[in-house]
């Protein structure tokens, strides 16, 4: 077992390693080796002092004692790290998010809060033909079918200058068309993705960082059967992991830190995310969450989701998150997925199980991923996300509510030519103004480009722009106040807009169908800007507030900025 320590005045990280084959495994794709690795991302400049402890002993990983290892064990030094030289969106201009405590990340360095959009789709985005051991078996999205994946259509997104460093393999030429989709989405102006790091058994089941005791082959087999069983038949070495592949994952998330997306990290889902809970000691669970905090906790925008569509006992979960919280040195946001209350007819009761009881000091979470579906109620996203907003705020600690899954899931964020005002009224802007941080668009199951099978981003082209506009009408007019800020629905005389601001200071409406509308504000000279969110553009005209009434240029949907002069 590796950890190593490091120290600058008051600040003090103690950082799980991991065995890294020959140090090189991403290009030589090695299986063995000497070489043992610790990720470290130093919050300040100056001189940092190490202590390292390499210890050997059966299930080492885990425990505290075992025997000393010379002569790296208790091994002393110091390094000087310098001010960064990343400019633009890479995170290392700006320093980690964090969780500050508030509704929104900030980013350490330049304090910036963040208010996200991207993709939550494809999940299954490391079933890539060009990572190393990665099977061509079955998932299954209503029937079974193949999903590995050559991301082909973002092969032309690829961009050499700032990804070719980022590519692996013998000759570093892999890797370029998964690259180009990261590319794309940076490009569209969005600063969020999402992947799944275990899909066994799952949704697309071809998604793991183990090592395979069986052959491929019967592998492929086993997953071409509606109820795959892979991990209960044995086809893993459940305690050893793909170096090599792991290595190539790096490289998403270190072109992801690069491009300045923010990455939702899911450690499971529905159908496996009690599969490591096998034993007393849910030895298998640790040791997983531990390889995957010491390869990826590092970044400086991840969150740990500890499963999609959560379904274990909660004390279970509690534990989890427990133990992530106490072996992450960073603190990385800590979030739970589940499905919605009012997902078709059935009696589901998982906000109240997940969520209301998990509030406050009940648990380790700092945020939700959440799954809203819209079948009933239009404004339900809304609703469901104020709801948390407000009740976190109470309960006296704060979460970070992310709308990641969108319904109905057939359908989710529609693919283009459909669903535009749907886009914008019901998914990004009703999010945003109930406090949501942000949004990643889920693809649905029946879409074409699915949540499975999807290769393409630019299925959503025309929704990732009205992602980018309501980024920048927050960037350029609230981010500044927006932990100051609220939902304030009740402020106008309509009952079909949103509102959210600052009580007598400032106020944004977003009006889905245009129309008149009146707010009570104190006497004070206001003024009021129109922002059209299917564009992008802000009228140039600002004009005076006359006894609180203000109708919009047309009956389309729009946002009124409404602040004193």
């Amino acid at each position: 077992r590796l950890e190593v320590t490091f120290t600058n005045g008051s600040s003090e990280y103690t950082v799980p390693g991991h065995f890294a084959g020959d140090g090189k495994a991403a290009n030589t794709s090695a299986f063995s080796g000497t070489k043992w690795r610790v990720f470290f991302s130093p919050n300040n400049i100056g001189t940092w002092k190490y202590k390292v402890s390499f210890k050997k002993g059966n299930k080492i990983a885990l425990t505290n004692d075992g025997e000393s290892v010379s002569p790296l064990d208790n091994l002393t030094g110091d390094f000087v790290v310098a001010n960064s030289d990343k400019t633009g969106n890479d995170f290392r201009s700006k320093g980690r998010l964090q969780y500050a405590g508030e509704h929104y990340l900030q980013f350490a360095d330049t304090k910036e809060y963040f208010v996200k959009m991207g993709a939550d789709s494809p999940e299954n985005i490391l079933h890539f033909v060009d990572f190393d051991a990665t099977t061509n078996g079955y998932g299954k999205q209503g029937k079974l079918q193949q999903f590995l994946k050559n991301w082909e259509p973002h092969a032309k997104d690829f961009d050499s200058l700032s990804a070719a460093s980022f590519r692996w393999g013998p000759d570093a030429n892999k890797g370029n068309n998964v690259l180009g989709a990261l590319k794309y989405l940076a490009n569209q102006g969005m600063n969020s993705m999402s992947l799944m790091l275990f899909s066994v058994d799952g949704d697309d089941r071809n998604v793991f960082p183990y090592i395979l005791k069986k052959s491929e082959e019967e592998f492929i087999a086993e997953t071409n059967q509606n109820n795959s069983k892979t991990w209960e038949k044995g086809f893993f070495y459940k305690d050893r992991f793909d170096v090599s592949k792991l290595d190539q994952w790096e490289k998403i998330f270190e072109y992801a830190e690069y491009l300045g997306l923010f990455v939702d990290i899911k450690l499971s889902e529905i159908e496996n995310n009690k599969f490591h809970f096998e034993n007393e000691s849910d030895y298998l669970r640790k040791l997983y969450y531990r390889e995957m905090i010491s390869r990826f906790g590092h970044h400086l925008g991840i969150q740990w989701n500890v499963s999609e569509e959560i379904s274990m006992p909660v004390q279970q979960m509690r534990d989890a998150l427990t133990f992530i919280k106490n072996t992450d040195a960073y603190q990385n946001l800590r979030v739970i997925h589940t499905f919605p209350d009012n997902l078709g007819t059935k009696n589901w009761q998982t906000y109240q199980i997940y969520y209301d009881d998990n509030l406050g000091d009940k648990s380790d979470i700092t945020g939700l991923s959440m799954q809203i579906t819209v079948e009933k109620d239009s404004l339900q996203i809304h609703k469901d996300v104020k709801r948390f907003v407000e009740s976190s705020n109470k309960s006296g600690k704060k979460w970070v509510i992310f709308n990641d899954e969108q319904g109905p899931a057939d359908l989710g964020m529609p693919a283009d030519p459909i669903g535009d005002l749907f886009a914008r009224h019901q998914i990004i802007w009703s999010t945003l103004m109930a406090g949501g941080a942000g949004v990643n668009y889920y693809y649905g199951y029946k879409t074409g480009s699915t949540d499975l099978s999807s290769q393409d981003h630019r299925t959503r082209e025309t929704k990732y722009k009205y992602g980018k506009y309501a980024l920048d009408f927050f960037r350029n007019n609230l981010l500044p106040e927006i932990t100051q800020m609220k939902n304030m629905n009740e402020a106008t005389t309509s009952k079909n807009d949103f509102v959210f601001g600052i009580e007598n200071k400032i106020y944004a409406v977003y009006m889905p169908k245009g129309g008149s509308n009146t707010i009570s504000l104190p006497k004070s000279k206001w003024v009021i800007t129109w922002f059209n969110p299917r564009n992008g553009e802000t009228l140039s005209k600002k004009s005076k507030l006359k006894k609180g009434v203000f109708i919009a240029p047309n009956n389309e949907d729009w946002v009124a900025l409404i602040k004193t002069k």
